[in-house]
C-alpha cells in the first residue's frame, strides 16, 4: 500500500468505523427492544436476552455494513475534495483509476464476507438457532406443572401431581396416555422435571407401569424411568445450507430473502464507483450537497431489489447485477476519469 492509498484509507477507515458503529448501535437497540418483548410470554434471564441478541448480530451486520461502507467512502472522498487534497493528489499524477482499483479490492473482500454472512450465518444463527431457542422457551413456559390440578399435559401424556416439593420436584405422580394399541398408566412416588437444551425430561422413581390392551393387562415395576419430550426443533447443520436455500425456488418468502441478501451483500462491490462519482467534487463547488444523491442511490437500489425479489425470476436478478455494474462503470468513466 503506497502513501496515497494509505492516507486515504486511514481517513476512510475512521469514517467507516464511526458510521458502522452508529448504525449498528441503532439497529441493535431496535432488535433488542423486539427481543425484550418476548418476556411478556416467556421467562428470560439477562444472559438469555444477551444470547438472543447475539443470534441477531449476523443479521444486523448484513443490514448495516454495506451501506456504511458506501456512505463512508463517499463522504471521505467528498471531505478530501472540499479540502483540495484530492485535487493535489490527482494533479501530481495519481489517477482516480488507480485509487478505484485499490477500493475495488476492499469492496471485493467486504462483499465476499457479506455473502458468507448472509448465506451461511444468517440462516444458521439468526434464523434457525434464534427460532429454536424461542420455541424451546415457549415449551418450557407451557410446562408449568402444578399440584392437585387435572388436565395438565406433558407432550402426549396427561399428568396429575399430588404434591410439589420444590421447583420441578414432585411426589406421587400419575401419568396417562391413550393410543391405538391401548392405554398406559404410570405411577411414581417421586419425579423431577429436567429442562435440557434440546429436550425436556421427566425422571420418575419407584413406581409401576400399566399397559392396557383389549384382552391383556401388563404390569411393570421400575426403580427409575425417564420420559423425554423433544422440542420438535430440528438441529440445523452447515451441511443443510444448500438445502435451506434450494427451497427458495419453491417458496416466495425464501426466494425474496435470497435475492435481498445477495443484493445487499454485493452492494459494496457494485456501487463503489458511484461513490467516486458522488464524492469527488471541485473544491470551489461550495453549494454541493451529496447526501440526497447518497440516499437516492441506496433507496433506488433497495426498491429495485424489492421488486426483483417479488417477481421471483432469477434471470432478472442476474441481469440487474450486470446492468448496475455497467451503469456504475460507465458513470465512473464519463464523470470521473474524463474530469481528473
Amino acid at each position: 500500500m503506497d502513501r496515497v492509498n494509505s492516507y486515504i484509507f486511514r481517513n476512510f477507515l475512521v469514517s467507516f468505523a464511526t458510521l458502522f458503529i452508529t448504525l449498528f448501535s441503532i439497529l441493535s437497540l431496535i432488535f433488542f427492544i423486539r427481543i425484550v418483548g418476548y418476556t411478556a410470554i416467556i421467562k428470560l434471564s439477562f444472559f438469555e436476552l444477551i444470547q438472543l441478541y447475539l443470534f441477531m448480530v449476523p443479521r444486523i451486520i448484513l443490514f448495516t455494513m454495506p451501506f456504511s461502507y458506501f456512505i463512508a467512502l463517499t463522504t471521505t472522498l467528498f471531505r478530501l475534495s472540499k479540502e483540495s487534497e484530492t485535487t493535489v493528489i490527482f494533479a501530481l499524477g495519481y489517477s482516480p483509476k488507480k485509487l478505484s482499483k485499490f477500493f475495488f479490492k476492499i469492496s471485493l473482500i467486504i462483499s465476499f464476507f457479506l455473502i458468507i454472512n448472509s448465506l451461511v450465518l444468517v440462516p444458521l444463527i439468526s434464523k434457525q438457532m434464534y427460532k429454536k431457542f424461542i420455541n424451546h422457551k415457549k415449551i418450557e413456559a407451557k410446562l408449568n406443572i402444578k399440584a392437585t390440578e387435572f388436565g395438565q399435559k406433558y407432550g402426549e401424556w396427561l399428568v396429575y401431581i399430588n404434591q410439589k416439593v420444590a421447583e420441578n420436584d414432585y411426589k406421587n405422580i400419575v401419568m396417562f396416555k391413550k393410543s391405538e394399541k391401548g392405554d398406559t398408566f404410570i405411577i411414581a412416588k417421586e419425579a423431577k422435571l429436567n429442562k435440557e437444551p434440546l429436550y425436556l425430561e421427566f425422571k420418575l422413581q419407584d413406581g409401576k407401569v400399566y399397559n392396557f390392551s383389549k384382552n391383556e393387562l401388563e404390569e411393570i415395576t421400575y426403580n427409575g424411568l425417564r420420559i423425554n419430550m423433544p422440542t420438535k426443533i430440528m438441529d440445523f447443520k452447515t451441511s443443510q445450507i444448500i438445502e435451506y436455500w434450494a427451497v427458495a425456488m419453491k417458496e416466495k418468502n425464501r426466494f425474496y430473502d435470497l435475492i435481498m441478501y445477495l443484493l445487499t451483500s454485493l452492494f459494496p462491490l457494485l456501487s463503489f464507483q458511484l461513490a467516486f462519482m458522488i464524492g469527488l467534487v471541485h473544491s470551489r463547488e461550495y453549494g454541493v450537497n451529496i447526501y440526497p444523491k447518497i440516499f437516492y442511490t441506496i433507496g433506488g437500489y433497495l426498491v429495485l431489489g424489492y421488486l426483483i425479489g417479488k417477481l421471483k425470476i432469477l434471470s432478472i436478478f442476474l441481469v440487474f447485477i450486470l446492468l448496475f455494474y455497467l451503469f456504475s462503470r460507465t458513470v465512473f468513466t464519463k464523470k470521473v476519469l474524463t474530469r481528473y
